[in-house]
């Protein structure tokens, strides 16, 4: 699992982690940033915890680094006391 923190605020950034951030005080090391977490998450097909996203907050990254993908980790519903 990697808990990204300020890297990225927005799933969009997944697509496109050139995108400038209004939060960006350097933007390009925060690019640079972006594409390194998600490289990571390719790689090692790591959990993603954004934690600016909306639920489902959880992810991965599927794709190439060259190419990520956003895949939202939905939940299952819950179970019952009768699938207890």
């Amino acid at each position: 699992m990697i808990f990204c923190a300020d890297t990225l605020h927005h799933p969009v950034e997944i697509a496109d982690p050139d995108i400038r951030c209004e939060f960006d005080r350097y933007p390009a090391q925060a690019a640079q940033s972006r594409k390194a977490v998600l490289g990571r998450c390719i790689a090692e097909n790591a959990i993603l915890i954004p934690v600016h996203f909306v639920a489902p907050v959880a992810c991965r990254v599927g794709g190439r680094a060259e190419a990520p993908v956003y895949r939202p980790l939905v939940p299952s519903e819950p179970k019952g006391f009768a699938d207890v």
